[in-house]
């Protein structure tokens, strides 16, 4: 079975540095005005390109994430490396929660098999334990188990950030715990269901729905926020150990400007288990 892995981080009101980026890692919340500045300064480097670099910086000295184009800043060959194809290039290894392809929205994922989708007899959370509002009512009753395994990814998240971790080669010292936020759950449980039933992998939904998007439609604002997804690991710990050996993905766990995290776990579709993480910093 494949697994993949994907991450999208935002930091609202701060900006991201050049050289900072890290593939699938995306910080900047709205377009602002210093990057494209930066990045258009010393030009870009002649033969700079995309590979390996889709969804970030690319050390070449360009960008190759969905902003680079209100930025100016896109390598010579983004659309070719990044938009076009098949960019999934997950290595099928369960623990190594690493794709170097940034767009992984329609068509990493085929079939629209639901199975294991929907509650059966009484195993169902009886108490809601999201916003009692109409964006969070498809997700209000939720399986004992899913609600199992996403209680348990919370717990594996706190112990990681409670010891420390190296992301990628930078050292992240020990950070304070997250706690479970209803409207995050909320937002994370819907986006696992609706890339199991509407057949897709990625941040962006049908719609056009972003992960904030979600957030803010569950009834979550934010100072800062960022969300992490994962497809085909088959429990907690080892979608959180793929998470961690990611560098991307790590970074958003162990990110000290977050203190709330909501999971979301869904059965089904292409690669059989779906995960989102949604988190933040609340206004």
């Amino acid at each position: 079975m494949l697994n993949k892995t994907n991450v999208y981080a935002v930091s609202g009101g701060f900006l991201r540095a050049l050289g900072m980026g890290v593939v699938l890692a995306f910080a900047c919340a709205e377009p602002d005005a210093e990057r494209g500045v930066e990045a258009r300064a010393g030009g870009i480097p002649d033969g700079a390109s995309c590979e390996g670099a889709c969804g970030g910086y690319s050390d070449d000295g360009c960008w190759c994430d969905e902003l680079c184009d209100y930025y100016g800043d896109c390598c010579s060959d983004k659309v070719a490396v990044c938009d076009g194809g098949d960019s999934d290039d997950s290595s099928g290894d369960s623990d190594s929660g690493d794709t170097t392809g940034g767009d992984t929205t329609g068509g990493d994922t085929t079939g629209g098999d639901t199975t294991g989708g929907d509650t059966t007899g009484g195993d169902t959370t009886g108490d809601s334990d999201v916003p009692d509002n109409s964006y969070c009512a498809p997700v209000d009753s939720w399986n004992n188990g899913w609600s199992a395994f996403e209680e348990e990814v919370l717990d594996l998240v706190n112990i990681e950030r409670a010891q420390g971790a190296n992301c990628g080669g930078t050292n992240y010292g020990p950070v304070g715990s997250v706690g479970a936020d209803p409207a995050l759950r909320c937002s994370a449980r819907k986006h696992s269901k609706d890339m199991v039933v509407r057949s897709f992998f990625g941040h962006t939904n049908p719609d056009g729905e972003n992960p904030f998007d979600r957030m803010q439609l569950a009834g979550y604002s934010y100072w800062t926020a960022g969300e992490n997804i994962a497809a085909g690991q088959t429990t907690p710990a080892q979608v959180v150990q793929g998470w961690m050996n990611s560098p991307g993905h790590c970074k958003n766990i162990m990110n000290g400007s977050f203190t709330d995290l909501g999971v979301g776990y869904y059965p089904g579709g292409s690669y059989g288990h779906y995960w989102t993480q949604n988190f933040g910093l609340p206004q």
